[in-house]
This record gives C-alpha cells, sequence and structure tokens, in this order.
C-alpha cells in the first residue's frame, strides 16, 4: 500500500465494506435514473468510453460520464 492508493485496500487490510459500498453506488445510480426519466446516457458518449479503468479509483475510460436531461413534454 505504500505505492499506491487503493480505494478499498488490499490483501489482510481490505475493507470488509467493499460490496456494501458498491452496491451503494449502484443504487444510487439507479435510483438517480428513476427520479430523473429524461436523464439518459449523453450522444456524445461512445461504449468505449464507458469502460471501466482501474485507476486510483474505478473511472469511465473518457474520465467522466456525460448525462443530458431532455425538458419534460
Amino acid at each position: 500500500m505504500k505505492r499506491a492508493f487503493m480505494a478499498f485496500g488490499g490483501s489482510a487490510r481490505v475493507c470488509l465494506g467493499q460490496n456494501l459500498a458498491r452496491m451503494e453506488l449502484l443504487h444510487a445510480v439507479a435510483r438517480f435514473f428513476r427520479a430523473c426519466p429524461t436523464a439518459r446516457i449523453a450522444d456524445s458518449m461512445k461504449d468505449k468510453d464507458a469502460t471501466m479503468v482501474d485507476f486510483f479509483v474505478i473511472k469511465p475510460a473518457c474520465g467522466a460520464m456525460e448525462i443530458t436531461l431532455d425538458q419534460e413534454q
């Protein structure tokens, strides 16, 4: 762990709550899209941009996920 920061640690010092944290994140994203039915992934996003990359934390390959909010009609 001296060489790099790892969000949930590793080896014998791995975070016991990492699975719960990931589940909470998925739940938060699902709640966002349910609460904002006009939200969608922006047209500028490509499949390769959404590929997850392991860095210090997991992130999309392009660095950010663009979301478009359309006005309700």
